[in-house]
């Protein structure tokens, strides 16, 4: 979070307007130097640089005159689509210009650069927003639709519309700013340059759901895969389906006799899965989550999979809540109708944070807020058993009230030394025996969780979406949720 404040914040402050001197101002001051020169010579000379010097004051005042009447306002900032990391989009700005003269008019990044980026867009938002590679880092020149004509004078001109395409790709998730830039005026004349302020526009980029499992929102086909069957027998958590003709080893009281004695035979009603449970998804942002796995970070990978659920707890009419915690709980949204755009404008600053997570004060939090029975889904990540035993106590208090499901998010370089060592030189062992070791530790903390009634699992960060789709559906299908 300190990168993204000393990055946001200098963008906050408003940009001064600057004058800048063009070079017809230059050539303007050498013949002023050799009329000069030529008048120390022959002094008939002297009245011709004497005017020269008059016309040229009295055109530099006329010039920042007309410059001070320009003005440039932000009409609108508008995406040809919402800014998802590592995608480029176009952002598009309508700029109002009233300009004093017939020239073009550039956007800027800076006094004296009308063309490409400068360093100080680079500099502030380097690891936000980087330029696409098929397209050169230069701005777009405005429109010329709508710019006033040869003949007009700057006074009667109306404020002519513009539009500058930026083309970026952001290459972090969050809430930032695109820092502004310049207009560059420039009169008739074109001995001075005025650059006028365009305002910064505030841009969030949202997570890429780039491991979509499309096979996995589809509940029919997620048990057919699975091998789930959906549990008919009456529960509190179930609901009255549909009616069929009675087999043997119904139970009686199942039966229908209205039905019954309608259709002359014995009918029996059955009953499905309820709807509309609570689910709660608890993201972990603590330390361990800012890990990178594959040049992507696990908390990265759990918000992809945390969309996913919000996709499949719709499929299934569920109501969807988030727990966003560390070492406290930094966002709490109750269950609601499932909603994947909420989620991601809850989702879109979620940063890791150098701290431990606060198990217990998780579980306290949930069995102070969430009184009604629901599904707990834990996204975390625990080092080694002594970070997890002492909040085992809390998890099984949280689960005598709520189905618990706890997902560890593992670190896929156990698993390339667990399962394709190569034994050749000291150091490949070494890593070896620690990967076992670590492997052997994680099992005993999933197996405490699954002792005291929770349903625990680990996952690498590249199966984490599917199998959290998986779990959460075969706790429903099986009615385990009550």
């Amino acid at each position: 979070m300190a990168t993204k404040e000393k990055s946001v914040a200098p963008l906050l402050a408003p940009l001064p307007a600057r004058y800048r001197p063009t070079a017809r101002v230059g050539g303007l001051l050498v013949v002023l130097g050799i009329l000069g020169v030529l008048a120390m010579v022959w002094p008939m000379v002297a009245l011709l640089w004497l005017s020269v010097v008059v016309i040229a004051m009295l055109a530099l005042l006329a010039e920042v005159y007309q410059l001070r009447q320009c003005r440039v306002q932000l009409l609108s900032a508008t995406t040809n689509h919402h800014p998802t990391v590592h995608v480029p989009f176009k952002l598009t700005l309508c700029l109002s210009v009233m300009q004093a003269g017939s020239r073009p008019v550039l956007v800027a990044d800076g006094p004296g650069d009308e063309t490409r980026m400068t360093a100080r867009f680079m500099a502030v938002a380097h690891d936000v927003f980087r330029l696409v590679e098929e397209a050169p880092p230069i701005l777009c020149p405005l429109a010329e639709a709508g710019r006033p004509g040869e003949g007009q004078h700057a006074a009667n001109d109306p404020p002519a519309t513009h539009q500058v395409v930026l083309h970026l790709n952001p290459a972090r998730r969050g809430r930032w700013w695109w820092p502004g830039g310049y207009v560059a005026c420039q009169t008739f004349l074109g001995l001075l340059r005025a650059y006028k302020p365009v305002p910064p526009v505030a841009l969030s980029v949202y997570p890429a759901m780039v491991n979509a499992q499309t096979v996995y929102l589809n509940p029919d086909l997620l048990r057919l895969q699975t091998g789930v069957k959906q549990n008919r027998r009456y529960k509190a958590d179930q609901e009255f389906e549909s009616l069929r003709p009675y087999q043997p080893g119904d139970e009686y009281r199942y039966i229908d006799w209205k039905a019954s004695a309608r259709l002359n035979g014995l009918i029996t009603r059955q009953f499905q899965v309820a709807h509309h449970h609570q689910i709660l998804v608890c993201l972990d942002k603590s330390r361990m989550m800012g890990t990178l796995s594959e040049g992507v970070r696990k908390i990265d990978w759990s918000i992809q999979a945390v969309l996913h659920l919000g996709m499949l707890a719709k499929r299934y009419d569920d109501r969807l809540g988030l727990v966003v915690f560390d070492e406290a709980i930094a966002q709490f949204s109750k269950p609601r109708p499932a909603s994947v755009p909420r989620l991601l404008e809850q989702l879109v600053d979620v940063d890791c944070s150098l701290v431990e997570p606060n198990y217990p004060l998780l579980c306290t939090s949930i069995l102070q807020t969430q009184r009604k029975r629901s599904l707990v889904i834990i996204l975390s990540d625990f080092m080694d058993a002594s970070s997890l035993e002492p909040s085992l106590p809390a998890f099984e208090q949280l689960n005598r009230r709520h189905c618990t499901l706890f997902i560890g998010v593992d670190d896929p370089v156990y698993h390339h030394y667990l399962h394709h060592p190569s034994l050749d030189t000291p150091d490949a062992v070494v890593k070896h025996i620690l990967a076992v070791e670590a492997r052997q530790r994680r099992d005993r903390v999933i197996h405490q969780l699954r002792h005291r009634g929770l349903h625990a699992l680990t996952a690498t960060p590249q199966t984490l979406t599917e199998e959290a789709m998986k779990a959460y559906s075969t706790i429903k299908l099986e009615g385990a949720i009550g």
